[in-house]
């Protein structure tokens, strides 16, 4: 198995500024294996922020890519992804990622450079 660098850049397409956004990638859903970062005063289709540089891993038998994502509203509403979500990155992405916040759907989605993307339900948090 071999293990690569990756970035992960976030855009705000929620309909209104975050007050942030959390995103948390992780290796195998290993907490040993994980890489996080936190982003503040978020505004709306603005430019893409970020990165989170996380490390991969491709071949046979490589753990999924397992995403968590928490984003906070001004207003003070939070939104949350399932803690089990994986979507892997593949040996052809070159380890970009870009994430796009779809506020009239109420998920985001992981979009890669060659394969597939994937996208999860965001559930409001009490």
């Amino acid at each position: 198995m071999a293990d690569y660098h990756g970035y992960a850049y976030v855009t705000n397409r929620w309909g209104c500024e975050l007050k942030s956004i959390f995103l948390r990638h992780c290796r195998g859903n290993d907490e040993s294996r994980e890489e996080s970062i936190t982003l503040e005063n978020v505004n709306d289709i603005e430019e893409r922020k970020g990165p989170l540089c996380f490390t991969y891993t491709t071949s046979m038998g490589s753990p999924f890519d397992y995403w968590y994502i928490r984003i906070v509203e001004v207003s003070g509403n939070v939104y949350e992804c399932k803690d089990d979500f994986y979507c892997s990155v593949s040996s052809d992405d070159g380890g970009e990622v870009e994430i796009s916040l779809q506020g009239n759907l109420r998920d985001f989605r992981i979009n890669f450079n060659s394969s597939s993307g994937c996208k999860c339900r965001l559930s409001k948090s009490i």
